[in-house]
């Protein structure tokens, strides 16, 4: 393509993108105001099931990584918005999707 081409949707793109960096952020901090703080530790909170958790970890699987859970799983009705997510230690939260999948897996056999 030249370089003299230009998209008709390249702002309107653009402004798509930027919308949802700022859903992204919103629902971000909504998560990590949810979890408990710890006094004297702004970037640090506790989880739900009492693991650390750092802001700046969030999206790694380090040992104070985190990741954005519903309250309510999807998967059994929970909506995803904004008073349904909390933050919470990667590793909890992949545990706890995994028993959910598995169990739901299982409620769905019949026969077996």
């Amino acid at each position: 393509m030249s370089a003299l081409f230009k998209s008709p949707f390249g702002n309107a793109l653009a402004l798509q993108a930027n919308a949802l960096t700022e859903q992204n952020e919103t629902r971000k901090c909504n998560a990590w105001n949810n979890a408990a703080a710890v006094p004297g530790q702004p970037d640090l909170r506790r989880d739900c099931d009492g693991r650390l958790i750092r802001w700046s970890e969030y999206g790694q699987l380090t040992s104070l990584g985190w990741e954005i859970d519903h309250i309510t799983p999807t998967r059994l009705g929970g909506l995803n918005t904004l008073g349904n997510v909390r933050a919470r230690h990667w590793h909890g939260n992949r545990s706890a999707g995994g028993i959910l999948g598995n169990a739901l897996l299982n409620a769905g056999r019949k026969g077996d």
